[in-house]
């Protein structure tokens, strides 16, 4: 017996929605096996909320609460935008740019 580190890489996107509440599911294929956790419990960090822990001895038939908090770690990468939105400023830039080009072409035009 031994303490370990696992990581879930999904095998394709996964994209968390706001509002969501989600589940971290951790079971045994074969006996059982012990979750750490800080004594004294150690309050969740981050944009997330625990919601509670729960535990099963039945091979997840029923489940019942828990009072202590399990240790985990979810890290996340950002999901770039599909399309950059520009800042304001080069917004004005380009305006500006344009109000010149046609204030050129406005010249040409006449001469």
């Amino acid at each position: 017996m031994g303490a370990f580190s696992y990581t879930f890489t999904p095998t394709g996107p996964l994209t968390f929605t706001a509002g969501t509440k989600y589940w971290l599911y951790v079971t045994s294929t074969s006996g059982e096996f012990s979750w750490t956790a800080s004594n004294t419990n150690q309050t969740p960090t981050g944009i997330a909320t625990l919601s509670g822990n729960q535990f099963s001895f039945n091979g997840g038939s029923s489940f019942s609460d828990s009072s202590i908090l399990n240790s985990f770690q979810i890290n996340t990468a950002d999901i770039p935008p599909s399309v950059a939105t520009p800042e304001p400023g080069a917004i004005a830039a380009l305006s500006l740019f344009g109000l010149g080009l046609l204030g050129v072409k406005g010249r040409r035009n006449e001469g």
